[in-house]
């Protein structure tokens, strides 16, 4: 699996289509590969309220925060 880079407002639209998001501090890349070790967030595992409050959150340590969305390919 890989996640690719998508805007803040992609991302929102595709949570709630019940994609799966992983949120990187690698904001330079267009995409990485899904491994089992990469956390990631859909609306089983939180709402994005709750996401987009997280990621606020460590903003300031990491300001390079992008959003991805998380595909079979």
């Amino acid at each position: 699996m890989r996640a690719i880079r998508t805007t803040f407002h992609e991302a929102h639209r595709a949570f709630e289509s019940g994609h799966t998001i992983a949120v990187s501090e690698r904001g330079h890349e267009t995409e990485f590969p899904v491994t089992d070790s990469t956390t990631t967030h859909n609306m089983l595992s939180t709402t994005w309220p709750e996401l987009v409050a997280q990621v606020r959150m460590w903003q300031s340590r990491y300001p390079n925060q992008r959003y991805y969305i998380v595909t079979a390919v």
